[in-house]
């Protein structure tokens, strides 16, 4: 499948959801507002990239919070929904690995001190997720020992502070990005990202996709983002993204602010 649009305009945006587009509700109806002012014919596709399940977010489109997407990727870039191409929620998980075992993971996770479940909306097969304020780079480290002497490949994502995410190995916002392209015959280069924790960092890390960093971003992902060209924002949340698309072209222009490596932006 191949998406028709100009090759030098920016044709699919891939957007976090929690910290992004949401958070703000008035600032999330402005988005929503701008995105279906701009028709149909004119705007990208709409990818959510985000934590939540799929399910929980085609509730929120129904519920009219949300506009209407091309295509979801939940929980973490575990599981893929496109409406137009249902075969995609089937084969985007047969790609994952034999090495993945939900039962030692979360039997490992469960007797972590100080560590809990996310809430139901947030859990899936392929996604074991926690909340382990009690984190640090040395306990996280022997977390991955232990994956790995059970026999268990796995990417272990920790960010927020507190949030602690483990997927099958190779498997987070990014690669799933990655294969939507793949499978879209779609160019890094006609892709804008928007995110702001370090769950976001592998969209970011994509080679010339257009970044969207909304003032809110927290520093675990500026810092994964160091020395790349990105949109610094000046609004929180939705608001930023939206400064962000106009910047792009993608929405009604709106003021011009220079694109620079991210260490500069910050300075």
């Amino acid at each position: 499948m191949e998406i028709d649009f100009p090759m030098n305009r920016i044709r699919l945006l891939a957007a976090d959801l929690d910290g992004t587009l949401l958070g703000d509700p008035a600032a999330t109806r402005r988005f929503h507002e701008a995105w279906v002012a701009t028709g149909r014919a004119q705007r990208p596709w709409l990818v959510y990239n985000t934590g939540r399940r799929v399910s929980n977010v085609l509730e929120l489109v129904r519920n009219g919070l949300l506009p209407e997407p091309e295509v979801i990727i939940g929980s973490v870039g575990t599981e893929i929904h496109m409406a137009m191409d249902p075969t995609v929620a089937r084969r985007y998980p047969a790609r994952f690995g034999s090495d993945w075992n939900l039962g030692i993971v979360e039997k490992l996770v469960a007797r972590l001190p100080g560590a809990s479940r996310q809430a139901s909306e947030f859990l899936h097969p392929f996604k074991s997720s926690w909340i382990w304020p009690a984190a640090s780079p040395a306990r996280l480290q022997v977390l991955n020992g232990e994956l790995r002497q059970n026999g268990v490949k796995a990417s272990v994502i920790f960010s927020s502070g507190h949030l602690l995410d483990i997927l099958p190995a190779g498997c987070d916002k990014g690669h799933a990005l990655r294969w939507l392209c793949a499978e879209l015959s779609l160019p890094f280069t006609a892709v804008a990202v928007a995110g702001d924790t370090g769950n976001d960092s592998g969209m970011f890390q994509l080679p010339g996709v257009r970044r969207i960093l909304v003032q809110n971003a927290l520093p675990e992902l500026t810092e994964a983002c160091t020395g790349l060209r990105c949109f610094v924002a000046t609004h929180l949340m939705a608001d930023g993204v939206i400064e962000g698309l106009q910047h792009f072209g993608v929405l009604r222009a709106g003021p011009k602010t220079q694109l620079a490596p991210l260490a500069e932006n910050l300075a």
